[in-house]
């Protein structure tokens, strides 16, 4: 079919009715009446100006306001001047529907579409075309739109990526091209200048006039860009919140005349205010009293870690990246908790998140979070972020009614899909505060859909990323970028370990250092930290451009220091049942630890089998605590039990060492677990990770133990001959670090905790000379396969994270060759 025969001529007023009255959301019911696209542009603009220090932070602010100053009229003072160039940085928001205003859109619901607006353009709706995506659209006329004002390269194509790339990919400039040689859909000039209009009532309504001559002399970063780019993804989610579609809290509106606009947006603020409200979307304030007395009243006191935190942010007065190295039972948690607390109080972050290894330890870390903004009388509450399954007690479906952007992309379904699921999901980040694994924070360094919204939404709050030495190299790849990108926009980064070597150490401090140094002009360089190989444990701070600051830490005297004897078990389930309840025999709390689930699941089946055999069953507590996401809610009560018996609050509980309590399980029972066993038996494991296990022995001070278990003891499960290991051992830890920390072993029969942990780690990893020499050979070609294997993991994240873009660079390829964000963990 041919394309139908336009009118030579259309009137100003018809091309004005047009864009007043051009649909731009429907809502739910296919029978609804349409919201108007202009409402929908002033519905983004307040939702922008709503969020914008709330969402973004301050130092992608100053980039794009420095970015966009020459747009500001002159003769302004310095603050009217400000608000003047916000109010850009929000229109340009409100714009990135503008090309719904084509005939390609409009007609997908010719119905309503012939309704509004006016009749001269109803046979633009005929036609067999193929649609265009609406957001090439948008790009297509925002490149003629700005190049016509003059903007420079790199102003003019990352708005157009930013404004193009709203629903999660940014444009391809063939993407862009192609659209652009669709006329058909584009519509004939009437359609264009309908668009030149749109443009010019929105800005005017705001009180802008669009065609200044400042275009000429902007200039916009890439950090800049992303961040434009993720305020109007999140501003248009928030414009299209079901409940406006509804009109329950809004009234929708298919027209509306000019002198309408500036009232309209009036009520858009207010209800955009409501609505941010209702969902309590707004800045964290920390407490004015930030010390460790304050914000943990029920403590004791401050630990020396937390004491060396609090006395080395004290001066800070930028944003910098701390790294706390201090052993198992130091209070770690609670001191980055402070740090980040105290971070955000004096660099004004609107929030934090805080990231775990894996899910148990973020819950609790979660409810920590939580009872922390409690006490400093906060409203916010922690949004937990993981990903999320059908068995999973966490996934809370009336969320869903919190804020529900359900009308995002008419033309595509699954986009529409993607929208809310992505919303809700992704509340950790987007919302000021959040609590999860560390994998969902690492999406943000993925080259995938909605990267932008993921590196803007963390650019306003301090990180904190607990356990670090535990990611391998894969997602280690993905750390080093999503660093760089922190140092980049000036997030401020919290990192907790207790096995961290000093060269990973010095790898990530770099990794973000050498990211705020682009932001603040200077070329990259590289810097050796101090070792410090007299003083294991310690802070160490870096900003960009001094020398990074190392301060031993001390040991706290809470902290028990034990000598665990060591024996080995063979890998029989039975003898490891009857060793366990052989030690429990006057009560007591043992823990068996192995590698697999079905390790943990064999064991844990001989020990129901021998307490019933022993008639022990009433008299003895078994729990089985696993990875396994069908039994997450039973796990989740097992851990709350054992809490209860061996956790801190427990010590001083009458008749707590008479109990019979054994907790079986995988590396759950390895991180953030802050309980109390007497007696362990633990699959091998490399050093750090053993050591990790060894620090749940003998805990807590004064508790009271039976004489069979008074001495901290461990029985490692070993393989049928030396150097062999249980099964999925091997596959789960490399083998060259299992074979290395069985050679450390063969040489004693005793650890010492936390005094033996640095040596032992340094020689394991990076020593391998000064093992047995009948180790050393195995450990050598074994060691030769962990590289091949690293190489291996570090090509692959390579391949998928993002790119470290500076001046010049357009922000598209941060989706080209796009990937699934799921593959933060190999």
């Amino acid at each position: 079919m041919s394309p139908p025969e336009y009118t030579a001529f259309t009137s100003p007023i018809q091309i004005e009715k047009l864009v007043l009255t051009a649909w731009g959301k429907l809502g739910p019911k296919t029978d609804a009446e349409p919201h108007a696209l202009i409402c929908h542009a002033l519905d983004t603009y307040a939702a922008a100006e709503a969020l914008y220090e709330v969402f973004l932070g301050p130092e992608i602010r100053r980039e794009l306001e420095e970015g966009l100053s020459p747009l500001a009229n002159q003769g302004l003072d310095p603050e009217e001047a400000r608000q003047q160039v916000r109010a850009w940085i929000f229109l340009l928001c409100a714009l990135h529907d503008l090309g719904k205003l084509s005939p390609a859109f409009q007609a997908l619901r010719k119905d309503r579409a012939r309704v509004h607006i006016p009749e001269e353009f109803h046979r633009s709706l005929e036609g067999d075309w193929r649609k265009a995506r609406h957001e090439r659209v948008t790009a297509v006329h925002l490149e003629t739109w700005l190049g016509k004002r003059g903007a420079p390269w790199s102003a003019r194509y990352n708005i157009i990526d930013a404004l193009g790339g709203h629903h999660g990919w940014l444009p391809h400039p063939k993407q862009t091209r192609q659209a652009a040689a669709q006329a058909h859909n584009l519509g004939d000039e009437r359609w264009e200048r309908a668009r030149h209009l749109f443009i010019e009532l929105v800005a005017g309504a705001v009180g802008l006039a669009p065609y200044t001559e400042g275009w000429r002399e902007t200039h916009l970063s890439p950090a800049a860009a992303v961040g434009l780019a993720g305020l109007t993804m999140v501003s248009d989610w928030t414009a299209s919140d079901e409940t406006t579609l509804k009109g329950e809290s809004y009234p929708r509106r298919s027209s509306l005349s000019v002198d309408e606009l500036p009232g309209y947006l009036d009520s858009a603020r207010t209800w955009i205010h409501t609505n941010l409200g209702r969902v309590n979307w707004v800045p964290w304030e920390p407490p004015a009293d930030t010390s460790f007395g304050s914000l943990f009243p029920k403590e004791k006191g401050a630990r020396p870690l937390q004491q060396a935190v609090s006395q080395l942010l004290e001066g800070v007065s930028g944003p910098g990246i701390l790294v706390a190295q201090a052993p198992t039972g130091e209070g770690k948690t609670k001191a980055g908790l402070l740090a980040s607390t105290i971070l955000a109080a004096r660099l004004r972050r609107a929030g934090a998140y805080l990231a775990s290894p894996n899910r148990s330890l973020a819950r609790d870390v979660h409810a920590q979070a939580n009872d922390l903004l409690d006490r400093a009388g906060s409203g916010l509450r922690s949004h937990l972020l993981y990903a999320k399954d059908p068995h999973d007690p966490d996934s809370d479906p009336t969320l869903l009614e919190t804020l529900a952007p359900r009308d995002v992309c008419p033309e595509d379904h699954e986009i529409r899909k993607w929208a809310l699921k992505t919303f809700h999901i992704n509340r950790g980040i987007i919302f000021p505060f959040g609590t999860g694994t560390i994998d969902q924070l690492l999406k943000a360094a993925i080259r995938g859909k909605s990267v932008t919204m993921r590196l803007s939404a963390v650019s306003n709050k301090v990180l904190l990323l607990d356990e670090v030495h535990s990611y391998n190299a894969h997602m280690s790849a993905f750390l080093e970028v999503l660093l760089w990108w922190c140092g980049r926009m000036g997030v401020p980064v919290v990192m907790l370990s207790a096995t961290l070597t000093d060269a990973q150490r010095t790898k990530l401090v770099n990794s973000w250092r050498n990211g705020a140094r682009v932001r603040q002009g200077l070329r990259p360089e590289w810097v050796e930290i101090p070792s410090q190989s007299g003083d294991p444990w310690k802070l160490t701070w870096a900003e960009p451009s001094d020398i990074p600051q190392v301060q031993p830490v001390k040991l706290s005297e809470d902290n028990p220091l034990r000598t665990i004897e060591w024996e080995p078990v063979p890998n029989d389930p039975q003898e490891i049942a009857g060793q366990v309840l052989d030690r429990l025999g006057e009560g007591g709390c043992a823990a068996v630890i192995r590698n697999t689930k079905n390790g943990a699941r064999d064991v844990f089946e001989a020990l129901e089998h021998q307490l019933e055999a022993r008639g022990w069953n009433g008299t003895a507590t078994l729990l089985h605590l696993t990875g396994d996401r069908t039994y997450q809610r039973r796990r989740r009560e097992n851990e709350a039990t054992l809490n209860e018996l061996r956790g801190p609050e427990s010590v001083q509980r009458e008749n707590a060492g008479a109990e019979r309590v054994i907790a079986v399980g995988t590396q759950v029972l390895e991180h953030g677990v802050d309980v109390d066993f007497d007696f362990m038996v633990t699959d091998p494991a490399p050093v750090d990770h053993l050591c990790q296990r060894l620090g749940r022995l003998h805990r807590h001070r004064g508790r009271s133990r039976p004489a069979p278990v008074a001495e901290p003891r461990v029985l490692i499960i070993r393989g049928n001959t030396p150097g062999t290991f249980p099964p999925g051992s091997a596959i789960i830890y490399a083998r060259s670090l299992l074979l290395a920390t069985e050679g450390l072993l063969s040489e004693r029969s005793s650890i010492a905790l936390p005094h033996d942990l640095p040596e032992l780690v340094r020689r394991a990893y990076e020593d391998h000379s000064s093992l047995p020499v009948e180790y050393g050979r195995r450990v050598a070609s074994a060691e030769l396969e962990r590289r091949i294997r690293i190489d291996r993991e570090w090509t692959g994240a390579q391949t998928r994270r993002i790119e470290r873009l500076v001046d010049g660079d357009r922000i598209n390829q941060l989706t080209h060759d796009a990937h699934s964000s799921r593959g933060t963990r190999d």
